[in-house]
């Protein structure tokens, strides 16, 4: 199958990039006029960094080692050949989205130094050039350090672009949020036609299964959807972390929990599983409670409260704040 960037999508998000960056300048891009993105070598582990956001975003892939270099006038890419003859062709598209140029540069083996140093030349030529870089973000590869170093060593005055970029993405557009919603569906699925009745036959007939392998388990049913009868294409859905499954008084609430090698056991049993479809993800976490004493009633329900509170203030217009205040009015 041939690999194709549509180029209205890419239009229509390089011109919103573009009048989002120049509007907002002064405010959530940290006055940065000029931009520097770099995605550096491929990863087998699950990233959520915005570079790769902006990839996906812009043109459906993930381009690795590749650098972005943005002034108000150039759009200015670094990367492989290969990429480049994909690039190519939205050269017209960009001058007549957003009025600016596009300018490919190939890498060549054994000229990278050369190269950079001409990409930190453009930024240089910026006059009282702010740099927008994504400070948190940590890519490998030599390509990746080489332009860490040399951007260190450029003397030029970076700012942290992430709320820009942030903000960029906050208004999602119809199919996202069509992508969202499949996501949601497919966790939602999965909870009730696969965990929760794996957890009830587990815990009725007292089986021995360990954490660990329900997480397994349950990652393969999200990665094949039609498995419990949700029409979604393989190749489209992932998930957005192990299936996290905690049990036996041992709970960790930090993100970064993993399951252990412990057998499930009756009494409090956390679950949350995220899915992805087309790089948009849902969560969900469901805590259920075997044969619950009088005080877990009474927290679960106080709990609920609280939670269907929050969800009724979740209205259009409405500050984000007013679903913790609804929240903790009615946890008195």
């Amino acid at each position: 199958m041939s690999v194709e960037i549509n180029k209205e999508t890419f239009g229509r998000r390089i011109k919103k990039l573009y009048g989002t960056w120049k509007e907002k300048r002064s405010d959530v891009w940290e006055g940065a006029n000029t931009l520097a993105v770099l995605v550096g070598g491929t990863s087998e582990d699950l990233r959520y960094l915005k570079s790769i956001s902006l990839h996906l975003w812009l043109f459906g892939y993930e381009l690795p080692d590749t650098l972005m270099v943005f002034t108000d006038k150039v759009l200015h890419i670094y990367t492989s050949n290969k990429k480049a003859q994909l690039l190519e062709p939205l050269k017209d598209t960009i001058q007549q989205a957003a009025s600016v140029s596009l300018e490919l540069t190939v890498r060549a083996k054994g000229q990278e130094e050369q190269q950079l140093s001409a990409m930190l030349d453009v930024l240089k030529a910026v006059d009282d050039a702010k740099v927008g870089v994504l400070r948190k973000e940590a890519h490998t590869g030599p390509l990746a350090e080489m332009w860490a170093a040399k951007l260190a060593e450029s003397g030029l005055q970076t700012v942290d672009a992430t709320p820009g970029f942030a903000h960029l993405f906050s208004v999602k557009e119809d199919s996202e949020i069509l992508n969202a919603k499949k996501a949601a569906f497919l966790a939602s699925k999965v909870m009730q036609n696969f965990v929760v009745e794996k957890i009830e036959d587990i815990i009725d007939k007292n089986k021995k299964v360990k954490h660990i392998k329900l997480s397994e388990m349950t990652e393969e049913v999200i990665t094949d959807p039609p498995k419990i009868g949700v029409k979604l294409k393989q190749e489209n859905v992932d998930i957005a972390y192990p299936p996290l499954f905690q049990s036996g008084g041992h709970f960790d609430l930090s993100v970064n929990a993993a399951c252990d090698d412990e057998d499930l056991h009756g009494g409090v049993i956390l679950v949350s599983l995220g899915t992805r479809h087309q790089s948009y993800c849902a969560n969900i976490a469901r805590t259920y409670i075997i044969d619950p004493n009088e005080i877990q009633e009474s927290q679960y329900k106080a709990l609920l409260a609280a939670q269907e509170a929050a969800i009724a203030a979740l209205k259009h217009g409405a500050p984000a704040k007013a679903s913790m205040e609804a929240a903790v009015k009615v946890s008195g």
